[in-house]
C-alpha cells in the first residue's frame, strides 16, 4: 500500500495546504458563538424588561452553555490542526492565528498543546508513552476497555455532577500545559524556571479582580491605570527571565516561549479592558455574562464534549497502524460538539497526519480502495443509536468500545513522522546558523 505510486502522488496532492481555507472554518465558530451568547443576552435583557419569570433565562442558558462548549471544542479542533503545521501553511501565521484565535481564549497556547499532542501521536496507546492515556488515568475517565455499554453510560451519567468535569480540565490543563511529567520530548538534564508560569498565574488573580470590582464601582481612572500599569510590570518581569531559562523541549517551538507568555498577557489585558469599559458604557452585567457563558462551559459543556471524543477515538484500540482508532460516521451536531475539524476521519489523520482535516474525507474515500485499509479500518456510523438497521450495518461508538471489537494485536506502530516537521524546522536553523 504504501509502495503504491498512486498512493504517493495522491498524498502529494490532498497534503497541499494554503493561508487561505482555514479562515472560514474559524470565522463560522466565531459567527456561531456571537449567536449563542449575543441571543442569550439579549433575551436576558427582554426577561428584564418585560418583567417576566427571571426563570426562564435557564433554558436560554443552558442551550448557550452547549453551543459555547462545542465551540471551544472546535477551537481546540483549530489548534489540533495547527500542532500539525495544517492550520495555514505560514508557520508563523499558523502559530499567531492558533494562539490569539483559539487558545488565549482557552487560557493556554499552541506550544503547550503540541509537545502533548505529538507524544501521543508517536507513541499511540503507549501505556507508558501516551499522554492520552496518563491524563484520562490522573481525571479517572480511563474505561479499562473493553468496557460494556452499560458502563461507559454510567460514566457519561456521572458526568453530570460536574466535579468529574473539572477532573478532567484540571488534568488536560496539567498535561497541556508541561506535557505531563512523561512527555518524551523532554531534556532529562536541563532544569527551567518556574517563574513565567507563577508570574502568568499572578497577573490572572489579581488583575482580572480589580478591573472586575472597578467596573462595577465605575471606578474609571482605576481601568484607565491599572491595564497600562499591570501589563507594563508583568511584561518587564517576563523580559527579566533569560530566554534559556523558559520551559521548551527539543520540538522547538515557532515563536519563542517568552514572546508567547507577554503576549497571552497581552491578550488578557485587552479581553478584561474591553469588558470592563463595555460594562461601565453600558450598564450591562458584561462580566457576569463572561463567567456565565465562557468561563462554566470551560468547565462543563466543553470538556463533556472533548471526553465524548477523547475517550472513544482509541479506547478499546490496539497499537497497529490501522488498528489504534477508527473512522466515525456521524450527525451534524455530534460532528460539530464531538468531532471537530476533521477529528471524525481519525485513523486516516493517525495514518497520514499532514493532511488537512477538509481533505481527510476524501483520503478515507481514496483508501477504501486498498484491502488492507477496507479490511482492518474500522467504519463506526452512530454515536448512541445504529443510523440503519441491517446484519451488515457498522457498529456504534457505544458497541466499538465492548468485547467484540476489542484489539490486542501485537503490532506496535511508532509515527516518527509526527514530528519530522519539527526536525526539519530545526535542522534547517542549524544549518543557518553554521553559514
Amino acid at each position: 500500500m504504501l509502495n503504491d505510486g498512486a498512493l504517493k502522488q495522491e498524498l502529494q496532492r490532498l497534503r497541499q495546504t494554503d493561508n487561505v481555507t482555514n479562515w472560514w472554518y474559524l470565522a463560522k465558530v466565531y459567527l456561531i458563538i456571537a449567536a449563542a451568547v449575543g441571543g442569550a443576552v439579549a433575551f436576558n435583557q427582554w426577561q428584564m424588561a418585560s418583567g417576566i419569570s427571571f426563570w426562564w433565562n435557564l433554558p436560554v442558558a443552558y442551550a448557550a452553555l452547549v453551543v459555547v462548549g462545542a465551540s471551544q471544542h472546535q477551537f481546540g479542533g483549530a489548534t489540533h490542526e495547527a500542532t500539525h503545521y495544517t492550520l495555514f501553511r505560514n508557520k508563523k501565521l499558523n502559530e499567531l492565528a492558533s494562539d490569539w484565535l483559539c487558545m488565549f481564549p482557552l487560557f493556554s497556547s499552541t506550544y503547550s498543546f503540541r509537545i502533548y499532542h505529538l507524544g501521543h501521536h508517536q507513541f499511540i496507546n503507549d501505556p507508558d508513552l501516551d499522554p492520552d492515556f496518563a491524563s484520562l488515568k490522573m481525571s479517572g475517565h480511563w474505561l479499562n476497555f473493553p468496557a460494556s455499554k452499560l458502563r461507559f453510560l454510567r460514566m457519561l451519567a456521572q458526568q453530570f455532577l460536574v466535579w468529574p468535569l473539572i477532573k478532567y480540565t484540571i488534568a488536560r490543563a496539567k498535561y497541556n500545559a508541561v506535557g505531563g511529567t512523561n512527555n518524551p520530548y523532554a531534556y532529562t538534564d536541563r532544569q527551567f524556571s518556574k517563574w513565567p508560569s507563577r508570574i502568568g498565574i499572578t497577573f490572572f488573580v489579581t488583575f482580572f479582580p480589580t478591573m472586575i470590582t472597578a467596573s462595577f464601582l465605575d471606578a474609571r481612572q482605576v481601568l484607565t491605570i491599572t491595564p497600562l500599569v499591570a501589563f507594563a510590570i508583568a511584561a518587564t518581569m517576563f523580559l527579566m527571565i533569560p530566554k534559556e531559562r523558559y520551559f521548551v523541549t527539543k520540538l522547538r517551538p515557532i515563536i519563542g516561549q517568552r514572546t508567547t507568555w507577554i503576549s497571552r498577557v497581552g491578550y488578557l489585558t485587552g479581553l478584561a479592558t474591553a469588558l470592563s469599559w463595555t460594562q461601565v458604557m453600558t450598564g450591562a452585567p458584561v462580566w457576569i455574562y463572561y463567567y456565565v457563558w465562557w468561563i462554566a462551559p470551560i468547565f462543563s459543556t466543553f470538556p463533556f464534549f472533548m471526553m465524548l471524543r477523547q475517550v472513544v477515538q482509541h479506547g478499546n484500540g490496539d497499537r497497529g497502524w490501522l488498528t489504534n482508532t477508527r473512522t466515525f460516521l456521524v450527525n451534524t451536531f455530534i460532528r460539530y460538539a464531538v468531532f471537530p475539524f476533521g477529528m471524525d476521519f481519525h485513523l486516516g489523520h493517525h495514518m497520514f497526519s499532514t493532511v488537512p482535516h477538509y481533505r481527510l474525507p476524501k483520503l478515507h474515500a481514496f483508501l477504501q480502495r486498498y484491502p488492507e485499509y477496507a479490511d482492518e479500518g474500522l467504519v463506526v456510523e452512530g454515536y448512541f443509536l445504529p443510523t440503519h438497521d441491517g446484519e451488515n450495518r457498522n457498529p456504534t461508538v457505544l458497541e466499538v468500545l465492548g468485547p467484540e471489537y476489542a484489539r490486542s494485536g501485537e503490532e506496535v506502530y511508532i509515527d516518527n513522522s509526527a514530528v519530522e516537521m519539527c526536525h526539519e524546522d530545526q535542522l534547517k536553523d542549524a544549518t543557518k546558523r553554521a553559514a
